[in-house]
């Protein structure tokens, strides 16, 4: 079964801020490095429950699951949450944030970004709130500094 991937605002500047990183300190691989990156968040599309569940689960009290992506020191995760949209009737991957595993574990304030501290508990619906953008399934290959710019940042 194929899953709709959704993805927030704050995931898509934490994969910008990730790349731009990568672009200063190592030119030639930040493009192939940030296709890798949307392939893995496009990945989630088929059987996201195969991937664990990331530690920050426990203390934001909602299920949270954890992608890994990149090699050695290299390594980000992708930390999603599985739903269920009623009003499209199909089920989904809401990309939350996107991290280096090297930083500490995030806080339930970094997933509610935004919306204040109302809610500390996310349900199926609640988690909706948070992502704002959709992922397209086809994408054409484009430099990755022109896709953010054309299909996100334009859409802002």
């Amino acid at each position: 079964m194929a899953y709709r991937v959704d993805i927030s605002l704050a995931a898509l500047q934490d994969a910008e801020d990730a790349y731009l990183w990568i672009l200063r300190r190592a030119p030639a691989n930040a493009g192939a490095w940030y296709e890798g990156l949307l392939k893995a968040v496009y990945g989630l599309e088929q059987n996201p429950t195969r991937c664990p569940i990331a530690p920050e689960s426990e203390d934001i009290g909602m299920l949270i699951r954890q992608r890994l992506y990149g090699k050695k020191k290299g390594v980000y995760r992708i930390l999603f949450a599985v739903g269920y949209d009623d009003e499209a009737r199909e089920d989904v991957v809401r990309v939350l944030r996107i991290r280096h595993s090297a930083r500490l574990k995030a806080t339930s304030e970094e997933f509610f970004e935004g919306e204040g501290k109302r809610r500390r508990r996310m349900s199926r619906s609640a988690t909706k709130m948070l992502v704002t953008r959709r992922l397209r399934i086809k994408r054409p290959s484009t430099h990755p500094g022109e896709m953010l710019l054309e299909e996100f940042l334009k859409l802002l």
